[in-house]
């Protein structure tokens, strides 16, 4: 009854990943492509797109020694030329293909080294967590309109933190951070974006992270990200916002932990994804030293996909 299409060459096996999930079908859902050997960029652009997630990885033989892959990383509509949360499931999915131990190079069993557009990354996993190593956040202007601000979230300005709302930014991307009071708060937030088209959309971190310490646990945050400048309303997890959420917390006093800590960001729970990222934070005297992020991953589904026809 059905005519089966040409084929269009080879069909790619891949794998469906949720990344900073403690259980299935929460977190990022993210597409590995473990062996994309062959593909060209416009087909991986196109394959992307196709399936829809936040992102999709797709992993060559590395070209530089020590290197254990080259990964390309793609969104729906563009490439990137980095990704936390894409190189933990990079990693995660090499793992599950036991090809992490076919590098005779490798000195630390718990360390890989992935190529990059930005260059070669370094990726830690220790029991069930990979962590990516972060650039030291970058703090910028204040954001002078808390009335704007609560307006915005659907709060009162009282629901705000005396703390001021401030850009933080890593890797080149910047977020506001804005401390809300306590998670009751934080639960009663409701994004209007129109009042963001008229204010923050035009300030120097676009991107709006609200957050709340959580009462009596030891650098423990709740956070809800929205980023309509990247055409997302609220994110369930921000892998490049928590690293410079928990610098602004630890500049402000919010946190007084010792030189080495690692404190938790949960966040997607109002919106279906349940996910905690872990942030391993190493500071002197309040200066950020070194930041890593990482978290749980969990398989959710495997497949094939034939390659687009170029042309």
């Amino acid at each position: 009854m059905f005519t089966e299409p040409p084929s269009s060459g080879r069909s790619y096996a891949f794998r469906i990943i949720d990344v900073f999930a403690e259980r299935a079908f929460a977190g990022k859902p993210t597409a590995v492509f473990t062996d994309a050997h062959g593909l060209q960029a416009a087909q991986m652009s196109a394959i992307a797109a196709e399936l829809r997630l936040p992102q999709t990885a797709f992993i060559f033989p590395a070209d530089r020694p020590g290197a254990q892959a080259r990964v390309r990383l793609f969104t729906p509509s563009a490439e990137l030329p980095r990704s936390e949360h894409l190189t933990i499931a990079a990693v995660y999915a090499l793992g599950l293909e036991e090809k992490l131990a076919q590098n005779p190079e490798r000195q630390d069993p718990s360390r890989v080294v992935l190529e990059e557009q930005d260059g070669p990354v370094s990726v830690y996993f220790r029991a069930q967590v990979i962590t990516v190593r972060q650039r030291v956040p970058e703090f910028g202007a204040h954001f002078s309109e808390p009335n704007a601000l609560s307006a915005m979230l659907g709060l009162t300005r009282a629901d705000l933190h005396a703390c001021p709302p401030q850009a933080v930014a890593s890797a080149g991307v910047s977020f506001l951070m804005v401390p809300i009071k306590d998670v009751a708060a934080l639960n009663n937030v409701r994004f209007r974006a129109d009042i963001w088209e008229r204010t923050v959309k035009h300030f120097e971190a676009p991107n709006v992270v609200a957050f709340a310490l959580n009462a009596g646990a030891h650098y423990s945050t709740r956070a809800r990200a929205f980023l309509p400048s990247l055409g997302v309303l609220e994110d369930p997890a921000t892998e490049a916002a928590s690293g410079p959420l928990v610098a602004y917390a630890l500049r402000h006093g919010l946190l007084t932990p010792p030189e080495q800590f690692v404190a938790s960001v949960a966040q997607g729970a109002e919106i279906g994804r349940p996910s905690v990222i872990q942030v391993f934070l190493d500071h002197r005297a309040g200066l950020v030293q070194e930041v890593r992020v990482g978290g749980q991953c969990q398989l959710v589904g495997e497949g094939r996909l034939l390659a687009p026809l170029l042309g």
